[in-house]
Order: C-alpha cells, then sequence, then structure tokens
C-alpha cells in the first residue's frame, strides 16, 4: 500500500483529498490516482529505498561479468533449485521474479507491477528500474530507445535509453549489456506460451506479438554477439534464438567452484 502526496484537491470515490495530504491508498483507487496525475509518491513505512543510479554508475558497473537475465516464464522455477548460486550472481530480474529470489536488480516496464506488489518490490532491497514515464521515488529510470531499423535494436549508451520492443526481458538485456557484461544468460525467457511460473493462466495460449518479440531478441543477439558478449539460455525450450542453450547447472557449476546441486 503506496504513500502517495495528493498533488491537488481532489474528490473521488467519494473521498475529499487536500492538495499536499500524505495518505495511503491501494487497488484500484491508487490506479486511478496515478494514472490522472493526482499523486506523488512517497516512502513507505519502515522500507529503505535505495538511490537511483547515475548514468557514470551504470555503464562498466559489471564489466567482464556473467549476468543473468531472469523473465517470468515457468521455466524460472527452476531457479528454486539454485536459489544460493543464483542470488550470489549478478541477476536483473523482470517484473514478478522477485516472488521466487532477491536479485541486486529489477526491471518493470508496466506500472501495474508497482501498484500491485510496490511493498514487496521494496522489501528486497534491490535496486529499481523503471520508464521515465513511470515517476516512482528513488528508482532509476530509463528512456526508450527508438531503433533506426529492424536490426537497430540495442542501444550502447545510457543516455539513449533502453530498447524494450514489447517485452521488458529487452532492456533487462540491454541493462546488462551497458553493465559491461561479457556473457550474459536468460532464464525464464521461454516465449511459448502466455503461461508464467506464479501461474497456469494462458497456459498453452501465445504471447501477444511473439513473433516481433523473438525478432527483436534475434537482432539483439546479433548486435551483442558482434561486440563479443557471450549469450546463454537457460530456459529449457525457450523459443528465443541466437542465445546457445546451456543446462543452468551446467553455467553455474562452471562460475562457482563450490557448487553442487
Amino acid at each position: 500500500m503506496p504513500k502517495v502526496r495528493i498533488t491537488e484537491d481532489t474528490l473521488w470515490y467519494d473521498r475529499s483529498y487536500r492538495k499536499g495530504e500524505e495518505v495511503l491508498v491501494e487497488g484500484r483507487e491508487y490506479l486511478d490516482l496515478f494514472i490522472a496525475g493526482r499523486v506523488r509518491h512517497g516512502r513507505l513505512p519502515g522500507q529503505r529505498q535505495l538511490p537511483a543510479l547515475a548514468a557514470n554508475d551504470i555503464e562498466g558497473r559489471h564489466k567482464g561479468e556473467l549476468v543473468f537475465v531472469l523473465g517470468n516464464g515457468p521455466s524460472l522455477s527452476l531457479a528454486k533449485e539454485w536459489k544460493t548460486e543464483l542470488e550470489s550472481l549478478t541477476a536483473i530480474g523482470v517484473n514478478r521474479s522477485f516472488q521466487l529470489l532477491r536479485t541486486a536488480y529489477i526491471l518493470f516496464l508496466d506500472h501495474v507491477v508497482w501498484v500491485n506488489h510496490s511493498a514487496e518490490i521494496l522489501a528486497g532491497g534491490s535496486r529499481i528500474f523503471c520508464p521515465t514515464r513511470l515517476q516512482l521515488p528513488c528508482f532509476t529510470h530509463f528512456g526508450r530507445y527508438r531503433a533506426r531499423s529492424t536490426e537497430d535494436v540495442l542501444s550502447e549508451r545510457w543516455c539513449d535509453g533502453l530498447y524494450w520492443s514489447r517485452t521488458s526481458t529487452a532492456a533487462a538485456i540491454n541493462l546488462a549489456f551497458l553493465f559491461g557484461a561479457s556473457e550474459i544468460a536468460l532464464l525464464g525467457v521461454d516465449l511459448r506460451d502466455d503461461s508464467h511460473f506464479y501461474s497456469e493462466r494462458g497456459r498453452n495460449r501465445r504471447f501477444l506479438h511473439v513473433d516481433r518479440i523473438l525478432e527483436d531478441l534475434w537482432w539483439m543477439s546479433r548486435g551483442l554477439v558482434a561486440k563479443g558478449v557471450k549469450l546463454w539460455n537457460c530456459s529449457p525450450g525457450s523459443a528465443a534464438r541466437g542465445f546457445e542453450k546451456i543446462e543452468p547447472e551446467v553455467l553455474l557449476e562452471r562460475v562457482s567452484g563450490n557448487f553442487r546441486r
């Protein structure tokens, strides 16, 4: 339940709000006030918020490292088997991946993720990335990189934004590249149906715009490979192309000398 500051006198759902008032709101009321621009965000009681990162703290931040990008596909459930190992590595969790394990970074595009899970998001102590259109407190905001052609789907500078196509996974991959990763590994990036690790909803239904998403990820992989980045896909049965398939335990065993399944 976020704490917000009312930006102007407002009557909403038979409740009066005064300009400058700080209140706790939730659910649909919060979403409507947010969309209408009637609120600014404050801190959640008892939560510690890490400050936003500046551009010079992002580019090269994890130079030469392996960086995991965690999607929300059913294969992310495999992360429970290697929770300790994954939480010790640099990982960018997309959308609701924080429900399975704590990652150094969380990235989301949809304000509904924040509306429904703000307390959980902040409780993990991750640094949080979201688009500039979501003016949320202490988060690192990024613009949308506008591709100049079908093949140009990789932003090379933080000031140019992140390319996200129709999936937040693309933005997370672009962020891993700007971090300076020498290797990028995907887990939970299935793109076979519309289901997620947290629900069977949409199972056996195709993602909306999945063909365009797969094409964008392929062009992104070509750009990364050309720049010497090694790409791995730890998601069994993933439809994503351009990322070499590898079993999670094989990759984790290579990067962690004391790894045991």
